[in-house]
């Protein structure tokens, strides 16, 4: 089943721990693939390749990922413990949201928000933060999300958004 052939519903995504993943190894390698691509000329490589002992350890860092019917990643996203290290006053952070090309303009990056901010409540928080850079356009996307601009920065040499958001408990996705 492939999305560039339409047969496979966003409904039919599946998001869960990247350590419940069939092949966490194999996930996770996406996913950082993706995390150098989207973001390699703003961070060190070593900030954007959490292994799996870490991710096992309670509490943030988290990586999701959203997984197709034959469960191949297709999206993920991240609770981030420093993901603007000089704002440890908005911590933790809901980070690298990103959604594989074919599934974009679908709803998967809004499912994966949303499985995100359940899997924060169910892990004890009360609010996420996020940061996006002016240039990626996406503020008016989050403020439709529920989230609400608390600052203005810089970061990366980039003029960046702050935002904040509470968490509900929902169910959340399936984590180790």
């Amino acid at each position: 089943m492939s999305a560039g052939t339409g047969t496979v519903s966003v409904d039919a995504v599946r998001i869960v721990d990247v350590l419940v993943a069939p092949d966490p190894v194999a996930a996770l390698r996406r996913v950082t693939g993706w995390y150098v691509a989207a973001w390699g000329d703003r961070y060190p490589a070593d900030q954007l390749a959490p292994t799996l002992d870490e991710l096992a350890r309670p509490g943030p860092p988290v990586v999701l990922v959203a997984l197709d019917g034959d469960d191949a990643v297709v999206g993920t996203v991240a609770i981030d413990p420093d993901d603007v290290p000089d704002r440890g006053d908005l911590a933790p952070w809901l980070a690298s949201l990103y959604v594989d090309a074919a599934w974009r303009r679908r709803g998967l990056g809004a499912r994966l928000v949303d499985a995100v901010c359940a899997r924060a409540a169910a892990d004890g928080l009360t609010h996420l933060h996020l940061m996006t850079y002016d240039e990626d356009g996406l503020d008016g996307w989050y403020r439709r999300l529920g989230w609400a601009v608390v600052d203005r920065g810089v970061h990366a040499g980039r003029s960046m958004l702050l935002f904040t958001r509470s968490v509900k408990a929902t169910k959340p996705p399936d984590h180790a």
